[in-house]
């Protein structure tokens, strides 16, 4: 049985909004961008250019996420989790979706909220569920 480890630590993503809806609808523009293969649209628009995660990981990430094929039957698990830490509210937003090459993929999105607007923070996906919540636990 393949398995997939995939963490990408990204500071992308600036739609002003607010709330959980808010959260969501940035998820939900990042994943259509994905779906597309939009990967340029993502790295400069979508990307904040000013985070730790350099261009060409950004890169490197969607390009290999790409290589898995079509990301079919997405569906959210978990609407929203939301915490404080260090004075900045997190959401986080979990999905699942298929591919030929692994079949069933867990993804969680951290989105971070920056003033008014959220913005993803990290992206993690695994074929295991426990990695992506182990990953995922202190945000």
């Amino acid at each position: 049985m393949k398995r997939l480890h995939l963490f990408l630590f990204i500071i992308p993503l600036v739609v002003v909004s607010c709330g959980k809806g808010g959260a969501e609808k940035v998820a939900d523009e990042f994943h259509q961008k994905l779906d597309e293969g939009e990967h340029t649209y993502i790295i400069e628009n979508l990307a904040d250019k000013e985070s730790k995660t350099p261009e060409e990981e950004w890169k490197s990430f969607l390009e290999l996420v790409e290589s898995w094929g079509p990301q079919k039957n997405r569906e959210k698990k978990m609407a929203v989790s939301h915490s404080v830490s260090n004075g900045e509210k997190t959401v986080k937003l979990s999905y699942t979706f298929e591919t030929d090459t692994y079949g069933l993929i867990h993804e969680r999105i951290i989105l971070v909220k920056r003033g008014n607007d959220f913005k993803v923070f990290a992206v993690f996906m695994d074929s295991d569920e426990a990695v992506v919540k182990e990953q995922t636990k202190d945000y």
